[in-house]
């Protein structure tokens, strides 16, 4: 659903986001000292927060493609708002959408190619068959082989781009309380929230059952960087 490289970033992390512009883009400079300077600070911090996941070339790699594209993006926005302010009338908005939504899935599949790889050699391997350069699937891997792939990647690009998300759902179906003076408004369906007894029990109930799930032991998922 993001639009753009530091859309996406802010929905995929929003806390490690935050930790990474208080604590390093702001106090390298942030952009208060110019357009280049604020590139460079831009790359470091995404690097640094790569290596922050591990001391692995990946991680570094990782973060300064995620730190590259980031830079890539405010320039050309910077450049294209002078160039022209306003969107030309011949430029469907729906074209600006999709388009921005594609690069970006796009940008963020290559990342997380070099985010999950054991090492770079595997990273330039699975990129090189994704770009088909020769290179065959994957080892052990039949879906690719023995599947009708362009099916499958189709159905799932309509699964993950018209299908809504919860935070989607939500907000359809989300009821606040109406200002003082205004009329109801009219009911959503079940699945419409509102601050009912109902409501309550349910979150009370599900408040419970994590209590209890808290006894499981779990490995901190950072608990090795």
């Amino acid at each position: 659903m993001a639009l753009n490289v530091s859309d996406s970033w802010r929905r995929w992390h929003m806390t490690l986001s935050r930790f990474l512009r208080d604590y390093l883009y702001i106090p390298l400079g942030g952009n208060r000292r110019g357009e280049f300077r604020r590139y460079i600070n831009l790359i470091v911090t995404m690097a640094l927060g790569g290596l922050w996941h591990g001391a692995a070339w990946t991680f570094v790699l990782w973060g300064l493609f995620r730190g590259t594209g980031l830079a890539i993006q405010h320039g050309w926005q910077a450049i294209w708002s002078k160039i022209c302010p306003d969107r030309p009338t011949w430029w469907p908005a729906g074209l600006s959408i999709w388009g921005g939504r594609a690069l970006t899935l796009l940008f963020v599949m290559v990342g997380w190619v070099l985010f999950r790889s054991a090492d770079v050699p595997t990273a330039r391997h699975v990129l090189a068959a994704m770009s088909g350069l020769g290179a065959g699937p994957v080892a052990g891997s039949p879906f690719l082989v023995k599947t009708k792939t362009w099916w499958w990647l189709g159905g799932l690009l309509a699964f993950v781009w018209w299908l809504p998300n919860t935070v989607e759902i939500m907000g359809r179906h989300t009821r606040l309380p109406a200002p003082a003076g205004a009329a109801p408004s009219a009911s959503r369906g079940r699945l419409r929230w509102e601050m009912s007894p109902r409501w309550a029990c349910l979150a009370g109930l599900l408040l419970a059952l994590s209590i209890l799930g808290l006894s499981r032991a779990g490995e901190f998922l950072y608990y090795n960087f």
